[in-house]
Parts: C-alpha cells; structure tokens; sequence
C-alpha cells in the first residue's frame, strides 16, 4: 500500500513538472511542440548511445572515476545540486569544434565525447544522458539550440525544468542559471528525446 501511494505521488509531480515545462516562455519564445523527426544528428546520437552506453558502473569517466562512484556521488545531492555538479564534471573537457574532433559537422554521442571532446552540442548531450541516468525525466530536459546574440553565433545549451523554473546548463558557465537571466540567447529548436519545438520571438 504504501508503495502505491509512493508511485501515485511520483506520477502527480511528473504531471505537475510537464505541465509547467509545456507553461514557461523558454528564453521568452512562443513554442510550437512537433513529433521528433529532426534534426537526423540527434536521431543517431540517441541510437550510438544505446548501443554504447558509458553509463554503466565499471566504466571510467576519466583517470579517477567510474561511472559508479560518480553516480553514488551524485545521488547524495539535492536536485539543484545535481545540476550544478554533472555542469561542472563534464565542462572540465576542453573545447573543441566538430571539424577538429571529428573532421565534419558532427552530432557526438557521450561515448565519443569522452575520447575526441567536442563542441557546445556535445556538452550538452552528455549532461543530458547523465542527468536521465540520474532519474531526470526526458519531459524535463530540452537541448536548445540558440543564437547567441552578441557573437552573432549558433550555440547550443542543455535546459532542465525544476522547482518552475527552466535551468540553463552551459559549457560557458559551471552554474545552473534561469533562463530569464538570458538576454543573448534567442531560440532557435530544442529537442528531447520525444519531441521537437519550434521557438518564435513574439513581436512586441
């Protein structure tokens, strides 16, 4: 009994998460939601990270950790600070663009990023992947694709929704950020791994 009532409890909060996710004017857009059918480098990032998943316990991250002491270590911690931590663990990886790592425009699975490194996109990916391991729902993450409007250049974050709020995760920053603090960030696409949106900037 009292595990039914455990899973009822869990099952009210995803709604409630999904609800406000679908509620926040991310980046101050208007979102128009769409079935995942692009871009195609997400599709095949997701298909490479199931058939190669780093995230088993005995696999290394890096020269002194294993996907299993990360993990316990990370489950300590409030959700907040989860986000804070797996920023900060996979930001530690130098930058390098696509052409670089891979030798063309290039969508890398977390497996391939902890060899060859990446740009934006992949730091995004791998947080992605770490915090569903982490029990985040994939309602409640989006990897966005946006213009950073100062450079004039194409970037891409991860953003996770919680406690009402929508958190940016940035390989330019170790912190978990609100989206409202954003004001050279315009929208572009984001995706999970269910769904596509579309983001307009309302005319004011």
């Amino acid at each position: 009994m009292r595990l039914c009532l455990v899973l009822l409890v869990l099952w009210i909060s995803s709604i409630g998460t999904a609800a406000y996710a679908e509620s926040v004017k991310l980046f101050g857009t208007v979102e128009i939601k769409r079935p995942l059918n692009a871009p195609p480098g997400w599709l095949a990032v997701m298909e490479r990270n199931a058939q190669n998943s780093i995230f088993k316990p005995e696999n290394k991250l890096n020269s002194s950790t294993t996907w299993g002491e990360l993990k316990a270590r990370l489950e300590k911690l409030s959700r907040m600070e989860q986000l804070r931590q797996v920023s900060l663990f996979w930001n530690k990886w130098p930058y390098r663009t696509s052409i670089e790592a891979y030798g063309k425009n290039y969508w890398a699975a977390p497996y391939e990023f902890l060899k060859l490194s990446g740009n934006c996109k992949e730091y995004s990916i791998a947080k992605f992947f770490t915090l569903r391991e982490l029990g985040f729902l994939p309602d409640h993450m989006r990897i966005v694709v946006v213009m950073e409007t100062i450079r004039n250049i194409a970037h891409a974050v991860l953003v996770v929704y919680l406690e009402g709020d929508a958190y940016v995760l940035d390989n330019l920053s170790n912190n978990a950020i609100s989206h409202t603090r954003y004001r050279n960030y315009e929208p572009r696409y984001s995706v999970n791994d269910q769904s596509r949106w579309a983001h307009i900037k309302p005319k004011k």
